[in-house]
């Protein structure tokens, strides 16, 4: 993610799709491998005060759980464009972040800015 103008933030549960063969239609890295090896390179955010600030602050003003804005807040504290997650709107904007549901569409082929 060295560009913030195309960067983005996946929501970690998405990643556990990658276990779960249950429902197909979300289970997008069934067969990508390498990708899950390159999870290890990753750098996760680490929260600190101000994140969770930002958290409360989205949860006044958007309505939004606690855990919802601590990952929203985390989107922007690495200065990412899109946050890829099922459990926000997809399209909907907060601040700079645009939200994207993987499964509807990718960051791409939305103009979201």
């Amino acid at each position: 993610m060295s560009d913030a103008h195309d960067s983005y933030l996946v929501d970690t549960n998405l990643l556990f799709y990658y276990c779960d063969p249950s429902d197909r239609r979300k289970h997008l890295l069934r067969d990508a491998r390498a990708a899950v090896e390159g999870f290890v390179h990753w750098t996760p955010v680490n929260p600190g005060t101000a994140a969770f600030r930002r958290a409360l602050h989205w949860c006044d003003r958007a309505g939004i759980n606690f855990w919802d804005g601590l990952i929203l807040a985390a989107a922007e504290q690495t200065g990412s464009r899109w946050l890829l997650s099922e459990d926000f709107q997809s399209g909907r904007k907060f601040g700079g972040v645009s939200m994207v549901n993987p499964f509807e569409r990718s960051p791409r082929d939305c103009d979201l800015a």
